[in-house]
């Protein structure tokens, strides 16, 4: 491998699970934080950013054909689309942070700035929240 590619996190699949599509992606970048693999969606791997590779062909396909098997299984499947669905892909909750942050910067008063910064959760595991 020549180069290490990364994607820092595009908007494709996040407009996608909001409307309810499994993205399939590679395990790059921001795309590991925002598709949960068996959650959210299906990690094919790191893939060869320069070549297409043989061990890449067969990743993928093996990722395609698990994909398939959730897709048929129904309720599997159900369950990544509402997990999907269900997720807060919005600013509204790193934007609090942010303006925590500020205020304290500009005004002080690092006790109430720590209770809001607090106030915004980062779920540990999407699993438990989806049910």
């Amino acid at each position: 491998m020549r180069g290490a590619w990364r994607e820092p996190c595009g908007l494709i699949q996040l407009h996608a699970m909001a409307y309810g599509t499994v993205p399939v992606v590679a395990t790059t970048g921001g795309l590991v934080d925002t598709v949960k693999e068996g959650v959210t969606g299906f990690h094919i791997g790191e893939m060869d950013p320069d070549d297409l590779v043989q061990k890449d062909v067969q990743a993928i396909s093996e990722t395609m054909a698990r994909a398939c098997t959730v897709y048929e299984s129904g309720a599997e499947y159900t369950k990544m689309v509402k997990a999907c669905i269900g997720q807060d892909l919005t600013w509204k909750k790193p934007a609090m942070k942010w303006e925590a942050v500020l205020e304290e910067l500009v005004y002080g008063g690092a006790a109430k700035s720590q209770a809001k910064k607090a106030s915004v959760a980062v779920p540990k595991d999407l699993v438990q929240s989806v049910n």
